[in-house]
């Protein structure tokens, strides 16, 4: 399998850590500030080592400066971003219970992955909801009981995908 192109991801918060149920053991991989993403094009997680979430706030090829009240998708229009953003960006403002006030655009190599197991769980941290005035908060998430959910792994990527796997305003949620 390749990597799916994300077309234009989300950015959810930190991914810290990710257990992974193999045929003989469970395998934990572990982050350090890397960023987890999700993409509402492929329905997955991605998360690329080495890649923290500071770094794809830089990435920022510009802001959103338009009256926020007006409709995201003619602010979109108006600045001239495109439209493939949008959906992300719909994303990210029900997560964050707050307008997406940045965009990026990047190109990603579909590397080959390898299945590696079954995904149990991923912790983050995330400033999600914003009612803590900004703080991050770290969130445990359980993936797939019934082991749907599998990770595929490269050594520049980590991708969690699952029949039901979604993001919304409560969060990452089946």
């Amino acid at each position: 399998m390749r990597l799916p192109d994300p077309k234009a991801v989300a950015l959810l918060g930190t991914a810290l850590l990710l257990r992974v149920r193999t045929p003989s053991k469970t395998v934990e991989y572990t982050f350090d500030g890397d960023g987890l993403l999700w993409s509402p094009f492929s329905r997955g997680l991605y998360i690329f080592p080495g890649m923290r979430f500071s770094d794809w706030k830089e990435l920022a090829s510009g802001t959103v400066t338009r009256d926020r009240r007006l409709d995201m998708q003619e602010t979109y229009r108006a600045l001239g971003l495109d439209a493939k953003m949008l959906p992300a960006a719909r994303l990210f403002a029900a997560w964050a219970a707050r307008p997406s006030t940045r965009y990026t655009s990047r190109s990603i190599e579909r590397y080959p992955l390898q299945r590696c197991g079954a995904g149990v769980t991923i912790d983050y941290r995330s400033d999600k909801w914003n009612g803590r005035g900004g703080e991050a908060v770290n969130y445990t998430h359980a993936l797939s009981s019934t082991g749907s959910d599998t990770v595929y792994v490269h050594e520049k990527v980590i991708f969690v995908k699952g029949p039901r796997l979604t993001v919304n305003d409560r969060g990452i949620v089946y």
